[in-house]
């Protein structure tokens, strides 16, 4: 096999989780980009209605243990980028829960003194994902 030096990895939407997890076992990958995710598996055990195509990135029984933003902690002191973290929907309705969520990721950080290395973006901000690589890749 061959050495890298660095390792970054970029998911959308329903393939956050997914890399998350990736990122979460294998130290290697230094840098992760999620590019509107959903915010917890519990926005979506707790909603009667959710979007569909998150049911893919489930994974049964998760929440017995730890949640997507407990994951996203284990990331630190690795680079981690939210870009326009959304609800069970993958909209940007239930703000109250997406700021909960987040508010768990950034106080993980925080502990682990790796503030510095979380990046939240706004929704605002995401028209054009790949307007975030540049600033993202320094």
């Amino acid at each position: 096999f061959f050495k890298t030096e660095q390792v970054y990895g970029v998911a959308y939407s329903e393939l956050s989780p997914a890399l998350l997890h990736a990122a979460a076992i294998d130290q290697e990958i230094s840098r992760v980009m999620l590019v509107k995710p959903y915010s917890s598996y519990r926005s979506i055990v707790v909603n009667r209605f959710y979007n569909p195509l998150f049911v893919h990135s489930l994974v049964p029984g998760a929440l017995k243990k730890y949640d997507l933003p407990d994951l996203a902690v284990t990331l630190a002191p690795g680079k981690l980028v939210l870009a326009g973290v959304t609800d069970c929907n993958g909209k940007y309705e239930d703000t109250e829960n997406i700021e909960k969520d987040i508010e768990i990721i950034k106080n993980g950080f925080r502990k682990l003194n790796s503030s510095g290395n979380l990046q939240i973006i706004p929704v605002e901000a995401v028209d054009n994902p790949a307007d975030l690589f540049p600033e993202w890749l320094k």
